[in-house]
């Protein structure tokens, strides 16, 4: 089986492929995000039905339930996923030391902890949002945290509107963050990739991100290059804490391959135990075969796992893997011109509803 292989960066990549899968000589193999991206590949027909491939190569035994469970679409599974993945406060031990400072349980003591780090100098978070998706991260855990994760699905099924106060709140509470300078400057113009640089250099102490952060310090080193830890997002209030746990890559095939075995085999392959345990071990990601051993895991690695599986299989997906594509990009839009004060959080709500009207109509 020749493989040829081909990447973008994510933002190209949501417009390329939309057109790639349209060509007369589409790929036979695909990444896709689950949700409600995935959701809209399988609509438009473009997605094979997996479920043979998932009998004859044993999927069902091998792979993370809760994987399986997000490519199950009416009955059917559309897609395999490759690795499972959680969002976490990333942090700075010895700067932690050095200011004596507490890993916070709670928002109020967070926000001491970022008093603190701001008084020495340093910036409390950073994140790079030039491609819109980073600053969603904690939009999303705002709302979550602060309102219950029902209140997010809630959302996600149009049960209620994206005018709902509570979801403005979240649009504001961010807004309140940059404005009380709690970011490193230029959260707007910075991309993800260069957020590590000002972490290691100690000019920002957390970053909030999915569990591929530690590869991003560590690069191709032999360990990571400062102190990493990691804690929750803490308490918000009185509703119990939600980690973000999902599915974060996953290969389709295409429905009209020529060759649709042979991509079968090339993902059988891809999620075998072999594969996946080069792929964790190079890249620090949490397989999805399950058969993997983990043994060798760095101990913050392993610790990353153990609170994954502490807080759950499966959460609750960030908004542009969990909505569908066109109402996640507006909402992308507006988040990120609430950030840069272009627009006010209840504007931001009410364009992100306006497309959301648009396209599954209006609250059942």
């Amino acid at each position: 089986i020749h493989v040829t292989w081909s990447g973008v960066d994510d933002e190209t990549y949501k417009t390329k492929i939309a057109i790639e899968l349209r060509s007369d000589t589409p790929p036979d193999v695909f990444y896709s995000w689950e949700g409600g991206r995935a959701k809209s590949i399988v609509d438009a027909g473009y997605a094979a039905v997996l479920d043979q491939y998932y009998d004859e190569f044993g999927w069902n035994d091998s792979l993370n339930p809760a994987g399986i469970s997000l490519a199950t679409f009416d009955g059917n599974k559309y897609f395999v996923p490759y690795n499972m993945s959680g969002s976490f406060i990333w942090y700075r031990p010895d700067i932690y030391e050095e200011l004596g400072l507490s890993v916070p349980t709670t928002w109020e003591e967070l926000m001491a902890n970022c008093d603190v780090i701001t008084k020495s100098g340093r910036s409390c978070f950073i994140t790079g949002n030039i491609n819109r998706w980073p600053a969603q991260f904690d939009w999303g855990e705002i709302l979550v945290n602060k309102y219950g994760v029902d209140v997010y699905n809630q959302l996600l099924n149009n049960e209620i509107p994206w005018t709902d106060p509570r979801v403005v709140d979240a649009f504001t509470e961010m807004k309140k963050m940059v404005d009380d300078g709690l970011f490193y400057p230029g959260i707007n113009s910075m991309d993800y990739s260069e957020t590590g640089v000002p972490f290691v250099k100690g000019e920002a102490v957390h970053e909030y991100m999915g569990t591929w952060f530690p590869g991003l310090i560590k690069g191709d080193a032999a360990d990571y290059p400062v102190p990493l830890g990691f804690f929750p997002y803490p308490k918000i209030g009185d509703v119990q804490p939600t980690t973000e746990v999902f599915a974060e890559n996953t290969l389709m095939i295409h429905a009209k391959s020529a060759h649709p075995h042979e991509a079968a085999e090339f993902v059988n392959y891809y999620v075998s135990t072999e594969a996946q345990t080069k792929y964790t071990y190079e890249a620090n990601p949490f397989p999805a075969n399950t058969n993997v051993d983990l043994s060798q895991l760095t101990p913050l690695m392993k610790e990353v796992g153990q609170a994954m599986a502490n807080a759950g299989f499966y959460t609750y997906m960030h908004v542009d893997h969990a909505f569908d594509p066109a109402i996640a990009d507006v909402f992308l839009n507006s988040l990120q011109a609430v950030i840069g004060g272009a627009m006010t959080p209840d504007e931001a709500a009410a364009a992100t509803e306006t497309e959301a009207v648009r396209v599954r109509g209006t609250v059942r």
